[in-house]
């Protein structure tokens, strides 16, 4: 099954930047179904018998890379017409080795040479892409922000919610229970750890330790700006089952934000709790989560 290809059509000469259409950088790309998508091998024949055999079409296929924090190309340079099977082709590897859900745009330009200077010329659009130079680092790029961790979610929460650290951990093991209870599966690799005052992440209790307070102010200052929210969604969104995984951390943080701190250590220690049956400092296992989590959905 190929992934859902965003066609927005074939750019043929200079046009203002169609900003919101092309899976930018902290925003969601739209998508069209299978079916659709399978129509741009016509447009492309089309388009390429129509052009002389002197022009250059640039096939170009474009994604978001967080850890760059910018959008990403991967253009394949054609002089004249070109069989459109190199599209599905190249979409077919990209979907094998990212996933049928990955996010994806395309679009193919015309215009006179192979070089992307004259791609941006023609049209700004492309200006501020990172060009990847290769299909491999272009899906290396892809792969790494498609693995959701916890620092991810944490640094969503705290832009969802006015949180100090002890308030956030806990919120932040209960999304983990509730999608593990929920769907059986991991939403993070991340160890969680019984602390004195309930579960914790490791790895996100180093990063905040010593910070006391409302966290949000922390996420005010990131490098998204007042934007955060919704950059740090979308980067949740663009992770494998990310739709999913962001309607599940969504409607944990929905049941619990009127929670204080210490009404969700309260919830965590209560008998029977999986953090009950683990011995301090020590691992809490997907197993008990999955047995015991139960005693934490009581009401009361």
């Amino acid at each position: 099954m190929l992934c859902e290809l965003l066609w927005t059509g074939v750019r043929l000469s200079a046009s203002p930047p169609k900003i919101g259409q092309l899976c930018l950088f902290g925003q969601s790309a739209p998508t069209i179904t299978a079916k659709q998508a399978q129509l741009t091998k016509k447009d492309i024949e089309q388009s390429s018998n129509a052009i002389e055999k002197s022009m250059v079409t640039h096939y170009i296929f474009i994604s978001s890379s967080y850890s760059k924090g910018t959008r990403i190309a991967y253009d394949i340079p054609k002089v004249g017409a070109v069989p459109s099977d190199i599209v599905e082709k190249t979409n077919r590897e990209i979907t094998l080795r990212c996933g049928a859900d990955v996010r994806l745009g395309f679009q193919c330009i015309h215009v006179e040479s192979e070089k992307w200077e004259d791609v941006v010329k023609a049209d700004g659009f492309f200006g501020d892409m990172y060009v990847v130079p290769t299909l491999d680092e272009f899906i290396e790029l892809i792969n790494k922000d498609r693995d959701l961790t916890a620092k991810d979610v944490a640094k969503y929460i705290i832009c969802k919610l006015r949180c100090t650290h002890l308030r956030m951990q806990k919120i932040l093991y209960f999304c983990y229970a509730d999608y593990l209870c929920q769907t059986g599966a991991k939403l993070l690799d991340d160890e969680i750890v019984a602390f004195a005052y309930g579960p914790v992440v490791a790895n996100v209790y180093d990063v905040y330790k010593g910070k006391y307070g409302d966290l949000s102010e922390t996420a005010q200052r990131m490098p998204f700006g007042k934007k955060v929210q919704l950059a740090m969604r979308s980067k949740i969104l663009f992770t494998k089952k990310g739709t999913a995984k962001a309607y599940s951390i969504d409607s944990t943080i929905e049941k619990y934000k009127y929670y204080s701190a210490h009404a969700l250590v309260f919830i965590t220690h209560r008998k029977g709790s999986p953090w009950s049956h683990t011995l301090p400092g020590k691992i809490i296992s997907d197993e008990f989560i999955r047995q015991y989590h139960v005693v934490e959905e009581k009401k009361g």
